[in-house]
């Protein structure tokens, strides 16, 4: 294959992974600006979710949030697009959310693309757990938070003794 077209696919798989990965973020927002017990945020009809919306077509806060996917936006089917658009609407409802999303979308940003793809894997093979499963992960996780830096440090050098395996990224 030519280095150009090499490059113009890699740079095209690139992309593909950032809006992947951005799509899993934005669901997990999503996720955390859903309060508990809280019914699912209505479904846009139908019909308008068959149209493709342009990104003229948004508002300056809806551009805002959804500025990482700007270059692809005309490429996503119109109902990835409706819903990313009901998720930038949770995350301007949510400000007390927002610092904490917006570190995490930093974080994410500064990955390589496999540390990206790592990322999505981990999160899809999360969310196909049972809930009372993830919530006994999301208590675990707490905890291990807690513990103060050396002996987390301590417990990740354990997980890589153990599995062989870099664990997850540090937060």
């Amino acid at each position: 294959m030519p280095r150009s077209r090499r490059r113009t696919t890699e740079a095209a798989c690139r992309r593909a992974l950032r809006a992947l990965a951005l799509a899993g973020l934005l669901a997990a927002a999503d996720a955390c600006a859903q309060p508990a017990g809280a019914p699912p945020a209505p479904a846009v009809a139908a019909e308008a979710e068959a149209l493709p919306v342009a990104w003229t077509a948004l508002t300056p806060q809806e551009q805002a949030v959804l500025a990482p996917l700007r270059e692809d936006w005309a490429q996503w089917p119109p109902a990835q697009q409706q819903r990313f658009r009901r998720i930038a609407a949770r995350w301007q409802a949510a400000p007390e959310r927002r610092e904490a999303i917006e570190r995490r979308l930093q974080r994410f940003g500064a990955m390589t693309p496999a540390q990206r793809a790592a990322f999505v894997a981990r999160y899809e093979a999360f969310r196909a757990l049972p809930p009372e499963r993830q919530e006994a992960l999301r208590r675990a996780a707490q905890r291990f938070r807690a513990l103060p830096p050396e002996q987390r440090r301590l417990l990740r050098q354990r997980y890589e003794r153990a599995t062989g395996d870099a664990p997850p990224p540090q937060r």
